[in-house]
């Protein structure tokens, strides 16, 4: 009886924890989409990308307490009642995408135990389907978002703040910022030449099912042969942005189905803790893998936007983008 009290209380947990990457998806793409057909600047665009990425630093390197999740929905109550009633064009969607997005990120850390990392990734991904929600009714969906934070705050653990800097891992690292260097941008460039938000979203959806769909089959191989996955998936993503830089500039519609297969080539990234792991005699714990991700994920986006802001040239993240996912190669065929 306790036991099954108790398999049905982790159930409970995880299907939170699916709901939650659900929402979490929705609120990163969503607030890109309402910027991009709000006609915001691709810097600005970038900027939210930028929040959403910071909220990431929770609960890896920092762990708040419950009493802050609370002072962070009270925040995201009163800026959400700013937006909807003052004028506002960037700073408070800003900060209250930051607030939203590390409380998600401090209740979905209470639940995580058990939850199986396909299954997340397939409710981000439903979440990203639904971001054109947010184009014509923001106030309204984060206002929704925030009534399912009040309801998720008993999971945040209620011990005391912590900030653990581990260890990161450059490789991972490298293929972080190859992605998040443009990203956003891929979804401005697509809107930019088709005017279509419902294409702009489903083109990334598809990037992200051919992405999810690289694991299963090449996991099943010896894992002796991740390091020549990795490195062919790797080069031939950069030598397919390299030809979307290209196609992207006349608006050439052949574009959009490199940006849906190069997640065949991102795909390869669950290869890199086995090979890291092998390569430096010794494993690679959760803590430091998360942190190495989300220093990946902010690193990219601020090199997109210092990029963008100083020379305003938005297709040349493609570049950079191709470059770090050669450079992840680099990182994994050197030693040390």
């Amino acid at each position: 009886m306790a036991h099954t009290a108790v398999n049905c209380f982790a159930r409970e947990e995880a299907n939170m924890y699916y709901i939650y990457s659900a929402i979490a998806g929705s609120v990163e793409i969503g607030i890109i989409c309402w910027a991009i057909t709000h006609g915001m600047s691709p810097a600005e665009i970038i900027g939210f990308g930028v929040a959403y990425q910071l909220g990431n630093l929770v609960p890896v390197p920092y762990q708040p307490t419950r009493k802050d999740g609370i002072a962070s929905v009270v925040g995201c109550i009163a800026l959400s009642a700013h937006i909807l009633f003052g004028k506002s064009l960037f700073l408070e969607p800003f900060l209250l995408t930051t607030l939203i997005s590390a409380t998600l990120q401090a209740i979905r850390g209470g639940c995580k135990e058990g939850t199986v990392r396909w299954k997340k990734r397939l409710c981000r991904v439903i979440g990203f389907a639904s971001a054109f929600l947010y184009r014509d009714c923001l106030v309204l969906c984060l206002t929704v978002v925030i009534l399912v934070l009040i309801i998720g705050l008993n999971k945040i653990p209620d011990n005391q703040r912590q900030l653990s800097i581990p260890k990161a891992n450059r490789t991972m690292i490298l293929h972080q910022m190859h992605y998040f260097s443009y990203s956003y941008i891929m979804l401005y460039l697509s809107y930019r030449s088709f005017g279509n938000l419902l294409l702009t979203i489903s083109s990334f959806v598809i990037s992200w099912f051919t992405y999810l769909a690289v694991e299963p089959v090449l996991s099943k191989h010896d894992n002796n042969r991740w390091k020549k996955y990795l490195c062919v998936g790797h080069i031939g993503l950069g030598v397919a942005l390299l030809n979307i830089y290209v196609l992207v500039q006349c608006s050439e519609p052949a574009y959009l189905v490199l940006w849906w297969l190069s997640g065949l080539g991102g795909g390869t990234v669950f290869c890199i803790r086995s090979v890291e792991t092998k390569k430096q005699k010794g494993s690679i714990n959760q803590q430091m893998w998360s942190w190495s991700e989300n220093i990946g994920h902010i690193m990219g986006c601020l090199l997109a936007l210092l990029w963008v802001s100083t020379t305003g040239y938005v297709e040349g993240t493609i570049v950079f983008a191709a470059i770090l996912a050669f450079a992840t190669v680099w990182s994994v065929c050197r030693k040390g």
